[in-house]
């Protein structure tokens, strides 16, 4: 079968989804080895994690703009070069302050590369098609997060903690050749000036509220910075929202929310992202800091999670076709609270097994809301504004990750102080036990609510069938006759695609 462009779209992506995601987890376990080496204490290494997830934060709301107005091929190039540049940097650094900034470079290819990738991915295949380029996704989505502590602990035993960023340049540079040669090109005629101010309300906003949700983790919400932070993020959020819905050439199109599909998906995608992001958390901290075991056994704990989505994805598509937006959506998040709610029952154990499994059936739970949330989200929206799309949907998806970081923490903190619990010591283990298992029900609760805005997730695409102009023989989209053609055109949808 001849390669089609949407596959190379699709290898392109997963390439650089994978190096983006990966580095989000990677850099965590070599933190105490690299303080070491740069002479610095531990407790100063939190910039290197949150400067990559602030500054990654910070320029998805322009990546839509940037992706219509320079074309997403050349933006897409572009920030894989700035990330793979940036990794070769990053394991050069000789002191903190290098590192730091090093970090944010890489932060701001990895915050371009994901939003102005999946909007090439969604133009590259019509409607029907785009479930079964959702699960493609899915792997390296499971993959790197998992992976990222195991690969990070491995290479800083074999060959140092440089190598963790040095990894990232020979497949970096593979990818911007392959991109640069598979890839076509495509703008948007009415991108528009650049939104300079509503960038810089986002920008603040955004890197303000990811930082104070960063050190809330540690501080606590009741802190001084944190609350400081945290206010004028939000503060400058609402401005830039005001500011949005006034402006003749929006960075992000607020309007989207008016459109049930976008605005559903969107609902469930943060709650599905705070409670996956909240239990990945709060599952390796029981068991290394109370329980004991080492990074690599929690580390497979945490791969369980990958190894339940990677199961459900050869069959998720197949299942979206027969189930439904609404009813795959509330399995998944139903699956996923249950599974979390499943780890209060365990109260100790000789080995990792016993989490293990909840965390399997977490993942297969979660797999279970990739392909739906993609594609129905997308549904109701125009082609032209599918890279705005992209960077709102993804702004969501990356704020949800610091929450439900920042909420499993603060509200772990609250539960130990409340039952007078102290991390790491066996005499009052089942204190601290009784606060974790509090903090999961919430989680399990958070799905919950997903499992509930699920009811009310639509797919346009579904609604009625559409009309397929090709080669002057009319066919029914997703069928047959269309796929066979060399142009296919569908007037409802507005997609165009070429074989």
């Amino acid at each position: 079968m001849r390669w089609q462009y949407k596959h190379r779209v699709a290898s392109v992506f997963v390439l650089g989804l994978f190096l983006d995601l990966l580095d989000t987890t990677i850099v965590n376990v070599a933190l105490p080895t690299i303080a070491a080496d740069l002479g610095v204490q531990p407790s100063d290494m939190q910039g290197v994690a949150t400067a990559y997830l602030i500054a990654l934060a910070t320029v998805i709301p322009v990546s839509g703009w940037a992706g219509d107005h320079f074309g997403t091929k050349q933006v897409f190039v572009a920030a894989l070069a700035l990330f793979t540049s940036a990794s070769g940097l990053c394991s050069a650094a000789t002191n903190l302050e290098m590192l730091v900034a090093f970090r944010a470079l890489q932060g701001i290819g990895g915050g371009l590369l994901v939003p102005v990738g999946v909007t090439m991915l969604m133009r590259a295949n019509p409607p029907d098609e785009r479930a079964s380029a959702s699960a493609v996704l899915a792997v390296p989505a499971a993959l790197a997060p998992a992976l990222g502590p195991l690969l990070g602990g491995y290479l800083v035993e074999a060959q140092g903690w440089r190598w963790i960023f040095a990894v990232n340049v020979p497949v970096g540079l593979v990818g911007i050749v392959f991109a640069a040669c598979a890839l076509r090109e495509h703008r948007e005629g009415g991108a528009g000036r650049l939104d300079l101010l509503g960038f810089s309300l986002s920008a603040g906003g955004l890197a303000a509220t990811m930082y104070a949700l960063a050190i809330a983790a540690e501080k606590g919400l009741g802190d001084r910075e944190v609350a400081a932070c945290g206010s004028i993020g939000l503060a400058l959020l609402v401005v830039f929202a005001i500011h949005e819905t006034r402006t003749r050439d929006p960075l992000i199109d607020l309007g989207l929310f008016r459109e049930r599909a976008f605005a559903v998906g969107s609902a469930v995608t943060f709650l599905a992202a705070t409670a996956f992001s909240g239990a990945l958390f709060l599952l390796p901290l029981l068991l290394q800091q109370q329980m004991r075991f080492g990074p690599m056994e929690a580390g497979m704990v945490t791969f369980a999670h990958a190894a339940g989505i990677l199961i459900v994805m050869p069959v998720a598509s197949g299942l979206y076709a027969r189930l439904g937006v609404r009813t795959m959506l509330a399995a998944g998040m139903g699956i996923m609270g249950s599974a979390t709610l499943a780890l209060t029952a365990v109260d100790g154990a000789a080995n990792v097994w016993p989490f293990a499994a909840p965390m399997l059936l977490a993942g297969v739970g979660y797999g279970l809301t990739i392909v739906p949330l993609q594609v129905a989200t997308f549904s109701g929206t125009p082609p032209e504004a599918l890279g705005r799309a992209s960077a709102a949907f993804n702004s969501v998806r990356q704020v949800a990750l610091g929450v439900g970081v920042s909420f499993v923490a603060t509200t772990l903190a609250w539960r130990l102080d409340v039952h007078a619990g102290a991390m790491g010591s066996s005499a009052n283990g089942a204190r601290v036990l009784a606060a974790f298992h509090e903090v999961f029900e919430l989680a399990a609760g958070v799905a919950g609510l997903g499992m509930l805005a699920a009811w009310f997730a639509v797919d346009r695409s579904r609604e009625s069938p559409a009309t397929g102009l090709c080669d002057g023989t009319t066919a029914v989209c997703g069928g047959e006759a269309r796929r066979s053609c060399a142009v296919a055109t569908c007037p409802r949808q507005g997609w165009h695609s070429l074989a």
